[in-house]
């Protein structure tokens, strides 16, 4: 009788010791998806951001990646992030598409009034109260990649000898305000450059689609550029290209890089010693298919660009001895952005702000 009440007192036990080990390996887990790594430039992005490998290291730059989590980020986070940044630290980046992460401005401010903080794409920016966070004091740079980039694509297309630009859109986003705005922009960038546009709604699959590609005659498809407004399309225009060239001025992937890689049979870009290695093996191949200057991108991850452009300003007011007003002009950034990565860039206004708050629309390298 008492072996059997034992059994089941026994096995409650184990459940109970099961269960906070389980709790122990998580907390552990979480502690080591975040780290704390400090230099000068201290930055906090999303997992997944490809990033120039001469940036890694180069000693002025300690990279840690955000852990992978649902929802907003908690109060353990933000904790771990103030607690970390001592006076090792001169500038403070956190580049995330989550919210949650806006006290850790606050909180780095109240410890280290000296430290440059500057938030690159943080939920909030995003959100329908981003008026109320250009607002915030402790915040001295605000950066938003601006998702709308058809005009630009279309600047890039004459480049590359485009003489008409097709804009493939799905049908459920073409009547969005900001895709109309974009379209718009788009068209007017095309008629300023005598180039024929056209906007091509897309349903369910690509068959229709594919079809009018397919039907244009060679020289029609070597001067007409196509444009994936959406993530979804980048993979079919790049194929697009590769099969018929075509003219692809964006590819306008989460990471242009990887997806050349891929269909390219290439090395990926953490490989190379830096960016520009990665982008002369990638021109070099697409050249070898008859495709040099037919293919535009950029090569890092979006968000890991802004942490880029944010790694040289630095670098270049700190060496100049420059004041935080003179390194934040729009001139001062546009020419940080096309000396030292070669891509250029256009700005919309966020509104009024305490601090330099602004949208970033990049014009892609022509590979």
């Amino acid at each position: 009788m008492l072996k059997k009440l034992m059994m089941p007192c026994l096995a409650l036990v184990m459940v109970v010791s099961l269960t906070a080990c389980k709790k122990g390996e998580n907390a552990k887990k979480d502690n080591l998806d975040m780290t704390s790594n400090k230099a000068g430039i201290t930055v906090y992005m999303d997992k997944g951001a490809k990033i120039d490998p001469k940036y890694l290291a180069s000693g002025k730059l300690a990279i840690n990646y955000l852990p992978n989590i649902k929802g907003d980020f908690e109060k353990k986070h933000i904790d771990k992030i103030v607690n970390s940044i001592d006076k090792n630290v001169k500038v403070l980046l956190i580049s995330t598409n989550k919210k949650g992460l806006e006290p850790v401005f606050k909180g780095v401010k109240n410890k280290l009034p000296g430290v440059i903080t500057i938030a690159d794409g943080i939920g909030e920016l995003s959100s329908e109260d981003k008026h109320m966070v250009i607002k915030d004091k402790n915040i001295d740079i605000g950066l938003l990649e601006y998702m709308y980039s058809g005009r630009e694509s279309v600047i890039t297309a004459k480049e590359m000898s485009a003489d008409n630009f097709i804009y493939i859109i799905s049908k459920e986003k073409a009547s969005t305000r900001g895709f109309i705005e974009d379209i718009n922009k788009a068209r007017l960038a095309a008629e300023k450059y005598n180039m024929k546009f056209s906007v091509e709604e897309v349903g369910e699959d690509y068959g229709d689609l594919q079809k009018k590609l397919d039907a244009m005659d060679e020289q029609t498809k070597s001067t007409t550029a196509i444009y994936p407004s959406e993530e979804k399309y980048s993979e079919f225009c790049l194929d697009n290209v590769i099969k018929s060239r075509f003219i692809l001025p964006n590819i306008n992937s989460e990471n242009d890089g990887e997806l050349l890689a891929k269909k390219l049979a290439s090395d990926s870009m953490e490989k190379f010693k830096n960016r520009e290695d990665f982008d002369k093996e990638i021109s070099k191949k697409l050249a070898s298919k008859g495709l040099k200057n037919k293919v535009a991108g950029i090569s890092e991850s979006r968000k890991a660009v802004v942490t880029e452009l944010v790694a040289e300003v630095a670098n270049y007011m700190y060496e100049k001895n420059f004041t935080l007003e003179e390194c934040y002009s729009n001139s001062t950034i546009l020419n940080r952005a096309n000396t030292d990565l070669n891509l250029g860039l256009n700005f919309d206004s966020m509104g009024i702000s305490y601090g330099y708050f602004r949208k970033l629309t990049f014009l892609t390298r022509i590979y």
